[in-house]
């Protein structure tokens, strides 16, 4: 009888041995880029979606973006100005908290300031997300909602019923309140009627140039 694979031990010291071998790629691919480029941006971001995402890359095509690991991005740069990897680069170490992104490139200053000042995109909640808007649905017959996707309706929370092939709300139905922390449910229900109700965005905070500059922005 064939072994099963599930009961094969798993061999720590190998994973470990692999994660260490990710971290230091990491730290050494930051370090890399800051030996390449001659700018380096530290921005926040909210709502961050990578299908949106790539609409900053593509902007930035020859450059390089680090976000999603702060303790390895502060750990490349160096936390302190013993310890940091080039003079200056600790000051953009200590604005790496939260959701937060690196940028190196050799882009002139006044396009990259623009772009971050004027770049929004409208994408979908997820749970989380603070509501900018009310938004709620009236009683009567739901539109282009085949009566398939009823029980589907009905198990987010929604009062429907299927009557002569339409799918009904029986009551009018608030999904949201303007300000309101949303839930799982509440994002499926918006995603599902094609609401955008997050607000993808980033902000600049500081920039670091390879002469050792610093720069609050």
């Amino acid at each position: 009888m064939p072994k099963s694979k599930r009961s094969q031990p798993v061999v720590l010291a190998e994973t470990v041995k692999k994660n260490r071998a990710q971290k230091e790629y990491y730290v050494n691919s930051l370090r890399d880029a800051l030996d390449k480029y001659n700018s380096m941006y530290v921005f926040q971001y909210e709502n961050m979606k990578t299908q949106l995402f790539q609409d900053v890359r593509n902007a930035f095509t020859g450059s390089k973006f680090f976000l999603g690991k702060n303790k390895l991005m502060m750990v490349a740069l160096g936390r302190t100005p013993e310890s940091e990897y080039k003079d200056g680069v600790s000051r953009i170490a200590a604005r790496v908290h939260g959701s937060a992104g690196l940028l190196l490139t050799d882009e002139p200053r006044e396009k990259v300031v623009e772009f971050f000042r004027t770049f929004t995109r409208q994408g979908y909640a997820t749970a989380g997300c603070v509501a900018d808007r009310a938004f709620a649905l009236p009683a009567g017959t739901l539109p282009n909602t085949p009566a398939s996707v009823e029980p589907y309706l009905r198990g987010l929370g929604l009062p429907t019923e299927v009557k002569n092939g339409d799918v009904n709300l029986l009551t009018d139905y608030v999904v949201c309140e303007s300000g309101q922390q949303l839930g799982p449910l509440q994002c499926r229900i918006l995603k599902h009627f094609n609401i955008p109700m997050a607000t993808f965005s980033m902000t600049l905070h500081a920039v670091w140039t390879a002469d050792g500059g610093y720069e609050e922005l």
